[in-house]
């Protein structure tokens, strides 16, 4: 059922009316070697094993610009990663459900917390290529903001360059559907994929994220830190707002702000921490420390 489940999403993939036939070199490398991990990762949903945590993202005056939702797995003791596990979801297509699940508990956060007077201006979702791929995503994201009470403008979608790459029409639809509806999109990861400036030109983007990789050693590599400026000063002339993930120290938040990278955020504002602790004040953020 598994190798059945592999071919299949590989064939929806491909478009529509197409046929794969799984072989054995197909089989996932996860897959193959943690079998202990798939098997666990079956029924999570159902078992209320997957939490949210939520990781602020700060603006050139030190406020709170939003938060990113960011998405874990409770196995027993152990608190998984997204990278070891979003994969299998993907692969067998429970990404699809889960995804649901993640939009509307990012957005009930994020009434709860204005409920309670905490001023959080924007929530940053990511959607996976296979979710985009669903017809009726957009409609799925309706919904969950209507059933919240949460406007459009205050939700972001974050997507990556392996979507925008995608010829998928299904993806394109549901990119201009959602933006039409005045849902911000985000194109996260930029610059560690291959797509062309032409997606920027071909899609409705409003944010551009900063890869963490190029962020990293930006003060200590001369490269690093003109692929950054070159990013910045892209988004900058195609009127977007640049955001810059994994930072970590007051020497890479000093070099962002100087070439005009207009949101910041890492570990030097603050660690993902789960929805029950309220996004950092406007006063710490202007005094950040390594969490």
């Amino acid at each position: 059922m598994q190798c059945a489940d592999q071919a299949m999403y590989r064939a929806k993939n491909a478009g529509r009316g197409r046929v794969r036939v799984h072989r054995p070199e197909h089989t996932d490398t996860s897959t193959r070697t943690t079998p202990s991990v798939t098997s666990t990762l079956q029924g999570a949903l159902e078992r209320d094993e997957y939490r949210l945590y939520f990781q602020p993202q700060v603006d050139a005056t030190g406020s709170l610009f939003g938060v990113e939702a960011l998405l874990r797995w409770q196995s027993g003791s152990e608190l998984v990663a997204p990278g070891d596990f979003i994969p299998m979801l993907e692969e067998n297509g429970a990404i699809v459900q889960v995804g649901r699940w993640v939009l509307r508990r990012a957005l009930g956060q994020l009434r709860q917390w204005w409920s309670q007077g905490v001023s959080v201006p924007r929530m940053a979702v990511n959607i996976s290529p296979v979710q985009l791929e669903t017809p009726d995503l957009c409609d799925v994201v309706t919904d969950a903001l209507r059933t919240f009470g949460i406007p459009p403008s205050a939700l972001e979608l974050e997507v990556t360059e392996r979507v925008v790459m995608s010829n998928h029409a299904a993806c394109s639809t549901n990119i201009e559907r959602i933006r039409a509806s005045g849902v911000r999109l985000a194109l996260d990861d930029f610059g560690t994929g291959y797509a062309s400036l032409a997606y920027l030109h071909r899609y409705p983007m409003d944010t551009l994220k900063v890869d963490q990789s190029f962020v990293q050693d930006v003060t200590t590599n001369a490269k690093s830190a003109s692929i950054v400026g070159s990013i910045i000063d892209l988004g900058r002339r195609l009127n977007l707002v640049t955001i810059a993930e994994g930072v970590e120290t007051t020497a890479q938040a000093e070099f962002l702000r100087r070439e005009g990278c207009a949101v910041l955020q890492g570990y030097l504002y603050d660690r993902p921490r789960p929805g029950n602790v309220a996004p950092l004040s406007d006063t710490t953020l202007n005094s950040p420390t390594i969490a």
